[in-house]
């Protein structure tokens, strides 16, 4: 909760075949830059969601809080791979 100061924070996961997409929304104030503190924050998590082929949005919600949203593709590994 070091930028949120939100009270609720809801996790959703959801799978298709292809896709795993991970949505967190909060009920906070959200973060008004990326790059406001020290550390790495939404910039690392968007380059660590893309080493993985996938994508990473984050935005206020048009009510109240911010949204973050991650799409990665699932591939098979191993021998079937």
């Amino acid at each position: 909760q070091k930028h949120a100061r939100a009270t609720r924070v809801d996790v959703h996961l959801t799978q298709s075949s292809d896709v795993l997409v991970i949505c967190v929304t909060d009920n906070g104030a959200g973060v008004e830059n990326e790059n406001s503190s020290a550390g790495y924050g939404l910039l690392g998590l968007r380059e660590r969601v893309a080493l993985l082929g996938g994508t990473l949005t984050a935005a206020p919600r048009a009510q109240s809080g911010f949204e973050l949203r991650v799409e990665l593709p699932l591939t098979q590994t191993g021998a079937n791979a």
